[in-house]
């Protein structure tokens, strides 16, 4: 059986009660406004790069989230495939840092890829004939 609050368990509750309403009528801290604010700049910058849909911002966030696992389990991919095979490519790792991030990506792609389909990398346009 379950035992009956006593009269202290009571008042305790109504003195929490009565403190948790007042810090309500009183609106949220600085630290609660400062966080909500930060909130609506990150869902506004999401809306800005997936445009304003009928998605929630959570499934705007899954896809996010997904995206980036995919982008760096590409590049995770691409480092080890570097780092195996390093004294035969390492004359083509170069270029300039801002670019390192699509090179791996890419890299990753390859190494992904590479078994089913001709490597991204060697991708390219077909020339047009009809300039003959």
């Amino acid at each position: 059986m379950a035992a009956e609050p006593t009269e202290k368990d009571v008042e305790e509750w109504a003195e929490r009660e009565k403190k948790r309403r007042e810090a309500w009528l009183a609106g949220p801290s600085e630290a609660e406004k400062r966080e909500w604010t930060r909130q609506q700049r990150h869902r506004s910058e999401l809306r800005e790069i997936y445009g304003a849909g009928d998605r929630s911002d959570s499934e705007v966030e899954r896809e996010v989230e997904r995206r980036l696992r995919l982008d760096a389990h590409l590049a995770r991919v691409a480092i080890f495939d570097r780092l195996v095979h390093w004294p035969r490519r390492l004359g083509a790792i170069g270029g300039l840092p801002p670019r390192m991030g699509a090179k791996l990506i890419r890299s990753g792609l390859d190494v992904e890829y590479g078994d089913y389909a001709e490597p991204v990398s060697a991708r390219r346009p077909p020339l047009d004939s009809s300039a003959d």
